[in-house]
């Protein structure tokens, strides 16, 4: 969650769009989210201001596909380094709309 995220969150509660509980709800994978092979750091965006990067290099592409998914789910900005080939075709299979630079990987 990045810090326009959480503001546009928050004036949600505020203003009535959006109850308590659904809002805990959304901030309940603060800090991050556990896929069982990796923690997604959902928090940085708001600490850091720039959202997580992972590196690609020596996981499945189950695994980068799931990591995309979750990350894509709550935020707008998904950086992959180190990708092979196919781990960007199984990517692209399930979010079309990620680009991939064969040369930088």
């Amino acid at each position: 969650m990045n810090p326009v995220a959480l503001r546009a969150l928050l004036e949600s509660v505020q203003g009535g769009e959006l109850d308590v509980a659904a809002a805990l709800e959304r901030l309940a994978s603060l800090p991050f989210a556990d896929l069982g092979f990796a923690k997604i750091d959902h928090h940085r965006g708001l600490r850091c201001g720039a959202p997580e990067v992972v590196y690609g290099e020596g996981k499945t592409n189950e695994q980068l596909v799931a990591i995309a998914q979750e990350l894509l789910s709550r935020e707008t900005n998904l950086l992959v380094t180190r990708v092979r080939p196919e781990q960007a075709e199984a990517v692209l299979a399930v979010v079309p709309e990620v680009e991939y630079d064969a040369l930088a990987r």
